[in-house]
Order: C-alpha cells, then sequence, then structure tokens
C-alpha cells in the first residue's frame, strides 16, 4: 500500500494536469464559439440572439477603447478602410476619406484650424496637430447708436422759409448780362440744335463741327 507522501504527490498531479485540462479545454471551447459567433453573427438563431447581441456590445467597446488608445499615441484610424494614419493628417492615406479628428463640429468659443481643420478650445494660439497659428477672432458687433431722429425735412424748409424776408420783384430779376444775345445762337447744320455758346466748337447735341 503506498504511504501518505506518495498519494499526496500523486493528488497534487491529479490537479495540475486537471487544472491544465481544463484550460486547454476552455481554449477549445473559446476558439469553437468564436468560430461558430463569426460564421451565424448575421443571422444568430432566436435561443442565441441575446448572447449575440451582448458579445456586439463588448466588441464596440473594446474597438472604441483601442481606437482611443491609438490616437492617444498619435494614430488615427479611419472610418471607412480602418487603415491606420498620423494624427497630423486630415485625410486617410489610404483610401482619401476625411479623417474623424477633423470632421468634429466646433462648440461655442472654438475654431476649426485653417490649415487642417482640427478643432480647437478657445484659449489655444496654435493648432495641436499642425501648429498653424489660430484664426482671429471676430470682434463682437457693438449695439448700433441710436440718434434722435431728426425733424421732418418739409418742416424744416417751411421754418427756413418763413426766416427770408421777401424780394422785391425788381430786385429779383437776373442782370441783362446773364441774357444771352440773339446774335450768338447758331443752330447746327447736321442735328438743328440751338447752341447758345457763342465759344462752342461743337454740337453739344450729336458732335458735330460748327460751321460759324
Amino acid at each position: 500500500m503506498k504511504n501518505n507522501n506518495t498519494i499526496t504527490r500523486e493528488l497534487s498531479d491529479i490537479a495540475r494536469d486537471y487544472q491544465a485540462s481544463q484550460v486547454k479545454c476552455n481554449e477549445l471551447y473559446t476558439l469553437i464559439g468564436k468560430a461558430y459567433y463569426e460564421s451565424a453573427k448575421d443571422n444568430p438563431s432566436e435561443d442565441m440572439k441575446e448572447l449575440f447581441e451582448k458579445v456586439n456590445a463588448i466588441l464596440i467597446q473594446q474597438d472604441k477603447m483601442e481606437t482611443r488608445r491609438k490616437f492617444l499615441n498619435g494614430i488615427v484610424v479611419c472610418t471607412n478602410c480602418k487603415a491606420d494614419n498620423n494624427v497630423m493628417l486630415s485625410f486617410c492615406g489610404s483610401c482619401g476619406t476625411r479623417l474623424p479628428h477633423k470632421l468634429a463640429v466646433p462648440n461655442d468659443g472654438q475654431v476649426r484650424c485653417t490649415n487642417c481643420g482640427n478643432v480647437m478650445a478657445p484659449e489655444q494660439a496654435f493648432c495641436g496637430s499642425c501648429g498653424t497659428k489660430a484664426p482671429e477672432k471676430e470682434a463682437p458687433v457693438a449695439n448700433p447708436v441710436v440718434e434722435e431722429t431728426a425733424a421732418p425735412v418739409a418742416e424744416t424748409v417751411a421754418a427756413t422759409v418763413e426766416e427770408i424776408p421777401p424780394v422785391p420783384v425788381e430786385e429779383a430779376q437776373a442782370p441783362e448780362y446773364y441774357a444771352e444775345p440773339e446774335s450768338h445762337n447758331v443752330f447746327c447744320s447736321n442735328c438743328g440744335f440751338k447752341i447758345t455758346n457763342p465759344k462752342a466748337a461743337f454740337c453739344p447735341e450729336c458732335g458735330n463741327k460748327i460751321a460759324r
């Protein structure tokens, strides 16, 4: 009959081997389950649908975490072809799709870099992606100054007219030297226009040279 030490040692070996076999079996279960999931993920059976949804949610979360980890290390994952790109780029080097970190919509106070499109915080003086100086912020529009409404023009004119004394008829007549002597009137030989300027060399209506 085996002594106690031999039995203890054998029990320990059995426990070790059993644990190792269990780990191996779980690995195989995992591979079988993963293979089944991959083959049926687009159309799982009703009894497996809930489990598939849970797996999908976990995988989506893992994908987001991995994308964030890469971004913090200066790598941007293209949303179209899943290629890795340097964070300094604006478009994917593999398919040309605009990279997701350049698609963010600025919030209040934020501005977009004029060079690479990166969104910058209000306090940033330079773009964190390409180093371009932040665009100048537009000065706030001042409230328009409301001026007092001027008096109606008609009233102002009327008041001014009342202040002007009437002019006698004889004084209001133009001096005689303003009248053009009839002898100076010339008619254009081309268009018949009456030319009153004695110094005019050409007709102001048609441009014809005046013959005097």
